[in-house]
């Protein structure tokens, strides 16, 4: 019987994207299969494109613990007229295109699928070609904060509005026995963490997506899922004063179900 191939489905989370990071730098050091396919929506996107361009991530985790906070704040170019989105995004693209440069999805080792959702169309829509930094810059634009990409005479926004965790995706680039990384929403919050916009923006758009994950999807011997979940202390999808403590989640994530996850990919498949 052929080995079946492995892929990767990497969900969105905004800065709770370091759990991901971690659990992917472990997974990457244990004796898991190779990976041969990814799909990536949101911040999943990005660390999907940099693993499969460089099949390693933890360069990638070092240059965003650099970044300093001041750094960070000039990435936040609100835009004193907003139209589509609060923010401009310039420095947000620059960033980008200083870690992603010209690659397009042809440059990757590894055979990559980016999730968005066409305005247009009303749907989720799956981008495998063309430059990577423009495809990140659509999978990301989360609605209201980010501004909307347009590609092909069509509107795009974040990923994971109709898609957060991309498996039809990496399912569509071959792979048979799936690893997904998603990163909890649903969690209690206190009522003073709802002080602005973006944070009741924000909540509402992750109860709806933690909602259909878990209505649309099972682990089974075909799907392994790390779940990483965060304490109401940690919940923000923009604050990155706790990136290291994020990084920290995803890891006990890992520690939790390493050896569910090394059973798992022992087990025969139907």
């Amino acid at each position: 019987m052929p080995t079946p191939r492995y892929g990767l489905a990497l969900s969105g989370g905004a800065t709770k994207g370091m759990a991901t990071l971690a659990i992917l730098e472990q997974l990457l050091q244990s004796s898991a299969p190779p990976i041969g396919a990814v799909a990536g929506t949101s911040v999943g996107a990005i660390v999907g494109a940099y693993f499969a361009l460089h099949g390693e991530v933890t360069t990638l985790r070092e240059r965003v613990l650099g970044i300093s906070l001041r750094d960070w704040l000039r990435l936040a170019d609100v835009t004193l007229r907003p139209t589509r989105s609060m923010v401009a995004a310039k420095g947000y693209a620059t960033l980008l295109r200083d870690i992603f440069g010209d690659a397009t999805f042809a440059d990757t080792s590894i055979p990559l699928a980016i999730t968005t959702t066409n305005l247009h169309r009303g749907q989720s829509q799956t981008l495998t070609t063309g430059s990577l930094v423009d495809a990140l810059l659509a999978s990301t634009a989360f609605p209201g904060v980010l501004p909307p990409v347009q590609r092909d005479g069509d509107l795009f926004v974040d990923g994971g509005v109709l898609q957060n965790l991309p498996i039809p995706a990496v399912e569509s680039l071959g792979a048979e026995r799936i690893i997904a990384i998603n990163l909890e929403g649903a969690r209690e919050r206190s009522t003073d963490t709802f002080g602005n916009v973006l944070s009741v923006v924000g909540r509402v758009i992750e109860l709806m997506i933690d909602n259909a994950f878990h209505r649309l999807y099972a682990e089974s011997d075909q799907l392994f899922v790390f779940d990483a979940q965060f304490p109401p202390t940690m919940t923000s999808l923009w604050n990155v004063r706790d990136l290291p403590q994020k990084y920290d989640r995803g890891l006990a994530t890992w520690h939790d179900r390493a050896t569910d996850f090394q059973q798992w990919c022992t087990r025969p498949t139907a």
